[in-house]
């Protein structure tokens, strides 16, 4: 059988045909490398260099001693992509900013639209958590865990992917920008979460719209060249740990072999 294209593709195209005939679905185990490979008619190690290119865009995720499974986590995917776009310079904090505050108004109205009595509890919930917690070490943590619930809300799949990969890249921004929260600042936020929150309770959409934007405001004013700094440094701490932890996994993949081959 030949292929044109590179290894890669003709394995995603396998993948994909197998998702289409319904013979794979999410959290289901690929078949081994030397089966997709006698299936492919592929060598072995093209086939893993294939998996490991899957399993970077989130296709695919390994587990030790059982196989490959079909994940399409392309959040964390996302994720990793906004940080390599952030430490190169392909994009700045302030784009981020503006794409963020268009995503949670149109997770507000979309919210607004789909919510269900359920969500809006959970979004309640979050809002009193925060309240409570509004000037504890978790209160960036428990900030985005209210706007997520609002985006939770929208019943828009990819919305909630794009956006939680936005979260995570911003958490320690928010973190930074938490220190330098005045009293009076902290007060008019708590004021504005509850107003977004009862404005999709009421049902009243100009409310909540008028409330996020406030919303942005205020935290607006507190970022600085150095919430860039510390949050430049926390990804780049963050890509080391990674690496580092690839490479261990490696050095325990290279002594088995040894072993096995002694």
């Amino acid at each position: 059988m030949n292929f044109s294209g590179s290894t890669y593709i003709v394995v995603v195209d396998y993948i994909k045909k197998k998702l289409a005939s319904g013979e794979l679905k999410i959290g289901d185990r690929l078949p081994t490398e030397r089966e997709l490979a006698e299936k492919l008619h592929l060598g072995r190690n093209t086939v893993r260099e294939a998996l490991r290119s899957l399993e970077n865009t989130g296709l695919i995720e390994p587990r030790q001693g059982s196989g490959n499974y079909l994940v399409c986590d392309f959040e964390r995917v996302y994720e990793h992509s906004v940080e390599v776009a952030l430490l190169t310079r392909t994009i700045d904090f302030a784009e981020i900013a503006e794409l963020r505050h268009g995503l949670d108004v149109l997770g507000y109205k979309l919210a607004y639209q789909n919510g269900t009595p359920k969500e809006l509890r959970a979004i309640k919930i979050a809002r009193e958590q925060l309240a409570q917690g509004r000037e504890s070490s978790h209160a960036p943590e428990l900030h985005s865990d209210f706007h997520r619930a609002i985006i939770n809300a929208t019943h828009n799949r990819l919305l909630m992917m794009v956006y939680n990969g936005l979260t995570k890249v911003f958490s320690c921004l928010i973190a930074e920008t938490y220190k330098r929260f005045s009293l009076e600042s902290f007060t008019d936020l708590a004021i504005v979460h509850d107003e977004i929150c009862d404005a999709l309770v009421e049902r009243d959409f100009h409310k909540g719209i008028a409330a996020l934007e406030e919303h942005f405001r205020i935290v607006y004013q507190y970022y600085t060249d150095k919430d860039v700094s510390e949050t430049f440094n926390y990804i780049k701490s963050k890509t080391k740990s990674v690496r580092a932890r690839r490479a261990k996994v490696g050095d325990v993949k290279a002594t088995r072999k040894k072993k096995a081959k002694s």
